[in-house]
């Protein structure tokens, strides 16, 4: 088995095209006909963003660990439980809040018909596919420890 997933792998490095990404960033950059300046903007606007979303991804994650400890206590604390939920809930709102900053921070770089054409796609800049977050068993799915996951699979606690 091992030496199969070796082996797909090394087809794939190999096959592997170089150009520019699809989707996200890279790929409406040609269809909002960006200037060189656009790009080396949103670029900066872009790495702040995804800065400040990690460390508050991280700050989540930490949350929901501490919220494991206190769902598998002994004897759990319901007011700790939902203060710790509190907590998480108002982190992920402030994450959502950079993301739609980060939105606006793109537009202003653009002209009014790129603008058109940025707001008539879905959600560009979210991921590159327009779902926003949905619910899946990759990264942002189902979390591991509340059973939200069907089947029992352990999803992974990137959301």
């Amino acid at each position: 088995m091992r030496i199969i997933t070796i082996i797909i792998l090394s087809s794939m490095i190999l096959t592997a095209q170089p150009g520019k990404a699809r989707g996200g960033y890279y790929g409406w950059s040609d269809q909002l006909n960006l200037t060189t300046e656009q790009i080396m903007e949103i670029n900066t606007l872009r790495t702040e963003y995804m800065k400040e979303r990690m460390s508050a991804r991280a700050d989540v994650a930490s949350l929901r660990l501490d919220l494991r400890q206190l769902m598998i206590a002994e004897d759990p604390n319901q007011r700790k439980i939902e203060a710790q939920l509190k907590k998480i809930h108002t982190k992920e709102a402030a994450i959502e809040d950079v993301w739609v900053q980060h939105r606006l921070n793109i537009r202003a770089q653009l002209t009014e018909e790129q603008r058109v054409l940025y707001d008539s796609k879905p959600m560009m800049g979210r991921g590159g596919n327009g779902r926003g977050n949905g619910r899946g068993y990759g990264r942002g799915g189902y979390n591991a420890f509340d059973g939200s996951c069907p089947n029992g699979r352990r999803g992974n606690m990137n959301w």
